[in-house]
């Protein structure tokens, strides 16, 4: 879909844009980090030899206009800047970094020149910005340079450059897009993903489902777009700087000019909306898809708990897809038996074909860290973390003291990790969604401290469901028979066994039934379920065959 802006928004970003505050609020403090930031990242000051110094000193705020080689034009801008508006170049890339998550991105940089790593740091950020080149080649040079910054970062910490309670990080793309919007103003945007996803989809975008550096050169389109549709409508906004600062303040204030006479294009925003969007994926009533969607924003963690074949794993990550910014923002995980602590939180490794030929080890974090980390860098943006058949690990093994900050979130619910002696908190912008098998025999190790801990989902078996996926193969009387047949059989087993071992529907939504029947579905699949479950009872699996096939 075409971005168009309505005239009630044209009209209100017009105005924003000719006002004293706009300048303010949003474009001075920007253009100043792009003249310094932008001249450092480009020849010849990225090739010398001085550029690790240099940069150190940009990120500080100490730099002058002399040190970065500015324009006498764009020093004189500064130095009223500074003086009239009190600015502050370093605060300023905070800012753009995500405020006080932002902190981090600047503050270990310094501590790797001092250890001699400036020359891998400035090779990282040489390749970011050969790949700017190209769209395509950008993409992977953002997921290449955030490997590199950790590399870097891992080995900081290995010559003991770290200072208590630093983590190793990937620079998250509020970072990435001070880079870039720094670098070229006309092709890269600054990136807030929050208000930009709002503002952007009020005006008829789709928000880019990639992943890695594909999203964030996604987005710059997206914005690169507005901006020749802001131009085209007579607001001069020149590049994306004063583009970006329009959108972020019309996600701030989206209620202004969405009323309800927006006009038919505007209208067609409703396409976005995250429970028709959920209820169409999962084939549920909007209703229903909008209800989840409710319970997952009260906070606390869900267990959709039913028997196999409910579509628990199917809606979990639907419903992740619906709620998280893209599927950078979204983790999932399946426990096992094998499962451990240090798979979930952190654990010591091995790191092997070092230099010398030794074997070091080092502490790298689990799945639930990693989450929890990324999650503090981007806390505008919600975080989901799928925990696939959550009952089958040894949860006290594997969750050990989790469980405190999963019911605590944030500096209440800190606590001490074990290996590499740090504080640990669970940000509350992490959703956790667990599935759990009911016919699992190892449900029993659920134990009540876990599930008083989540709001816990039924999923029994849904006939509507298989109803409405077979209409949509266009074979509606199939769904009809599919249905009949599965209501027949739970209803048997329901009186032999519980309602924890019905069988789920997603069974019978498999298009070879169409040409060949049910009976290769119940010898494949459902009969060694229910051998399983009635091993001690083999007369009644060839009653319920009869009865599933109608014989």
């Amino acid at each position: 879909m075409a971005i168009r802006f309505t005239a009630d928004q044209l009209s209100l970003l017009a105005r924003w844009h000719r006002s004293g505050e706009f300048a303010l609020n949003e474009r001075n403090y920007k253009r100043a980090v792009h003249l310094f930031l932008g001249s450092v990242l480009r020849p010849p000051l990225i090739d010398d030899d001085a550029f690790p110094a240099l940069l150190v000193k940009v990120l500080a705020g100490e730099a002058t206009p002399n040190d970065v080689g500015l324009s006498k034009e764009d020093a004189r801008f500064y130095e009223a800047w500074r003086t009239e508006e009190k600015g502050n170049l370093r605060k300023s890339m905070i800012n753009l970094c995500g405020g006080g998550f932002g902190v981090p991105q600047l503050t270990w940089m310094p501590r790797a020149v001092e250890h001699d790593l400036g020359r891998p740091l400035q090779e990282a950020f040489q390749q970011l910005v050969t790949a700017a080149a190209t769209d395509a080649t950008l993409a992977t040079g953002i997921d290449s340079f955030r490997t590199q910054m950790k590399s870097v970062q891992q080995e900081l910490r290995r010559r003991g450059g770290f200072r208590p309670g630093w983590r190793v990080l990937a620079p998250t793309y509020p970072f990435i897009g001070m880079l870039m919007a720094a670098f070229d103003p006309k092709r890269f945007t600054f990136y807030s993903a929050g208000k930009l996803r709002t503002a952007l989809q009020g005006v008829g975008a789709h928000w880019p489902r990639a992943s890695g550096g594909a999203s964030y050169v996604a987005v710059c389109s997206l914005v690169r777009e507005a901006c020749d549709a802001l131009e085209t409508a007579g607001i001069s906004v020149g590049d994306l700087i004063d583009t970006q600062g329009l959108l972020y303040m019309l996600g701030s204030k989206r209620e202004v000019p969405m009323t309800p006479s927006r006009t038919a294009a505007a209208r067609e925003v409703r396409d976005d909306d995250p429970a028709d969007t959920l209820a169409r994926t999962i084939l549920w009533p909007t209703e229903s898809a909008r209800r989840l969607l409710e319970v997952a924003r009260r906070g606390k963690p869900l267990l959709f708990s039913g028997p196999p074949g409910t579509g628990k794993t199917f809606v979990a990550r639907a419903a992740a897809r619906a709620i998280a910014l893209d599927d950078d923002h979204i983790e999932v995980v399946q426990f096992h038996p094998s499962y451990a602590y240090e798979d979930f939180m952190e654990g010591i490794r091995p790191l092997i074909g070092d230099q010398d030929g030794t074997i070091r080890y080092e502490i790298r974090p689990g799945v639930l860290r990693r989450v929890a980390d990324d999650a503090l860098a981007d806390p505008e943006s919600t975080f989901v973390l799928i925990i696939d058949e959550i009952n089958r690990a040894n949860l006290p093994r594997v969750l050990g003291e989790v469980l405190y900050c999963v019911e605590y979130r944030g500096k209440d619910g800190a606590i001490h990790l074990p290996y590499s002696g740090e504080d640990f908190v669970l940000p509350e912008n992490v959703l956790i969604i667990g599935t759990m098998n009911t016919a699992d025999r190892s449900i029993a190790l659920v134990d009540a401290a876990l599930r008083r801990r989540f709001l816990e989902l039924s999923f029994p078996p849904n006939l509507d469901v298989l109803r409405r996926w077979w209409s949509e193969q266009n074979n509606a009387a199939l769904g009809e028979d599919a249905a009949a047949r599965l209501e027949r059989l739970n209803a048997e087993l329901r009186s032999r066994l519980d309602p924890h071992r019905l069988i789920g529907q997603t069974y019978l939504m498999d298009l070879h039934i169409a040409e060949e029947g049910f009976e290769p579905v119940w010898d494949w699949q459902l009969k060694p379920v229910l051998e399983e479950h009635l091993y001690a009872h083999p007369d009644d699996v060839d009653q319920l065959r009869k009865v599933f096939l109608r014989e």
